[in-house]
């Protein structure tokens, strides 16, 4: 009893608290109360006196915080442990609502599972360079935990560690850390920074689904795998950076990013999997690599900014629902690999004028692949293969809009000629321009390309007629287009 006594004198005598003793824990409390362990048994060392002044002493070293040691201690509003403790228990500290403070000596190397789960006062911890591990929920939770320092000895974050954490604002993970596990960031929706990431291989499922203050992302070379659901609901998230090794990318991976603009996809990734991109309905852009073989489920549904997609020759599926909704959509091209496409894949997609279909054996195509496409006036197929779309299940319905490419082209360089007889002042280098746009038309292989340069070459012989005076009107282009071209 006389180290009790000793304590307590040098206490009364106001010196400051510091943890050197291998037998004693620091702690102050909320009401002057004593704080007791929640679970005695979660000791190696008996426990000798609560102090009144803050004080809990052992009968020896103390190397381990048990289990639920103090788990639920509302009162305890500080700690801080000796230099013998090496590890820290699952719940040891959990749902201690008003632990404000907390000092881990230099000797932790490890922190169990939900160890300070629901600290929700908890506003910063420093942990020592000797912590290696840090357990599942750890600090999920925290919602008062504004910054936390990750050492360079940590090798494993475990699922959830900082999920709910919603004053964390910036976080750098280490180059020891090789893998990001599930819920790890989830629901931090004040998180704008995550930085460095060098050794991650991989970023688990759910990893951090709304986290609403996240602007970009970029993920470095070491990256392989994005998990399910990993960037669900970040609806601040512009612009994502994916390496060049990525080889997957989970199911709703980027769900509900609706201020997601740009992201480029690495001719590693193989497949893109069931509402990955679902209702980002800022996207108006995506480049496909060839080395993509499906497209899933709901794939891009909802993305109401896409303007034009063109699905490579890799590709052999397309997914239910894959491209539902995009109502911004007016041209697809889908690959010459092909073989099935799901029900409702371009539903409502009413905007949609053009279809090219690389395919010489028509697809599978369920009965509503296309419906509600209002404006679907114009399916290209390869030449040889019209008979076979028309009357091919799905696709028969669309008989009347079914051309090959040779007659696609054939009519746009024919318009052209038409609308040249019509005027006869054509000068050497409108000839020659006309001329370079109807070779364009015969080179080309996407409709919008034979659109483009079929308007460009009549746009000519329209600003020639228009300034020749000739009472003249170009398919396409009226005639107050013509007088404001003559006043250009």
């Amino acid at each position: 009893m006389r180290k009790l006594f000793i304590l307590i004198a040098v206490l009364a005598a106001g010196t400051a608290l510091h943890a050197t003793d291998n037998d004693t824990i620091w702690y102050t409390s909320t009401n002057g109360q004593i704080v007791e362990p929640n679970n005695p048994d979660a000791f190696d060392a008996t426990i000798i006196a609560d102090s009144d002044y803050g004080i809990i002493v052992f009968d020896g070293p103390v190397t381990s915080i048990g289990d639920d040691a103090f788990s639920l201690r509302s009162n305890m509003a500080s700690i801080i442990l000796p230099n013998s403790v090496t590890s820290i228990g699952y719940s040891a500290f959990g749902y201690c609502s008003n632990l404000a403070s907390v000092t881990l000596s230099d000797s932790v190397t490890s922190i169990g599972g939900k160890a300070f789960f629901g600290c929700s006062n908890l506003a910063s911890i420093t942990l020592p360079g000797s912590v290696t591990s840090l357990g599942d929920y750890v600090f999920a939770d925290c919602n008062g935990l504004t910054s936390i320092n990750i050492p360079n000895s940590v090798t494993s974050i475990g699922n959830g560690a900082f999920e709910n954490c919603r004053s964390l604002e910036y976080i750098e993970i280490p180059p020891s850390v090789s893998s990001i596990g599930d819920y790890v960031f989830g629901y931090c929706s004040n998180l704008k920074s995550v930085d460095q990431m060098h050794s991650v291989t991989s970023i688990g499922n759910y990893a951090f689904e709304f986290c609403r203050s996240l602007t970009s992302i970029r993920l470095p070379y070491s990256v392989t795998s994005i998990g399910n659901n990993a960037f669900e609901g970040c609806d601040s998230l512009t612009s994502v950076y994916i390496n060049g090794w990525v080889t997957s990318i989970g199911n709703n991976a980027f769900e509900g990013c609706d201020n997601l603009t740009t992201i480029n996809i690495p001719n590693t990734v193989t497949s893109i999997g069931n509402g990955v991109f679902q209702n980002c309905t800022s996207l108006s852009s995506i480049n496909l690599p060839i080395s993509v073989t499906s497209i899933g489920e709901n794939a891009f549904k909802v993305c109401t900014s896409l303007t034009s997609i063109i699905i490579p020759d890799s590709v052999t599926s397309i997914g239910y629902s894959a491209f539902r909704y995009c109502r911004s959509l007016t041209s697809i091209t889908i690959g010459s690999s092909v073989t099935s496409i799901g029900g409702g894949a371009f539903y409502n997609c009413g905007n949609l004028e053009s279809v090219t279909c690389r395919c010489a054996v028509p697809p599978t195509l369920e009965s509503d692949s296309f419906t509600q496409c209002d404006k679907l006036s114009l399916i290209i197929v390869p030449e040889g293969s019209v008979e076979d779309y028309e009357s091919a299940s799905g696709w028969s319905a669309y008989a009347g809009v079914i051309k090959d490419w040779g007659t696609f082209k054939s009519e746009a360089l024919s318009e052209i000629e038409a609308a040249v007889e019509g005027v006869g002042n054509l000068t050497s280098a409108d000839t020659a321009a006309i001329s370079g746009y109807m070779t364009a038309i015969s080179d080309a292989s996407d409709v919008n390309d034979i659109h483009a340069a079929k308007n460009a070459a009549l746009l000519v012989i329209a600003k020639r007629a228009a300034i020749a005076g000739i009472d003249a009107e170009v398919e396409g282009i009226g005639n107050e287009d013509i007088l404001g071209i003559a006043q250009q």
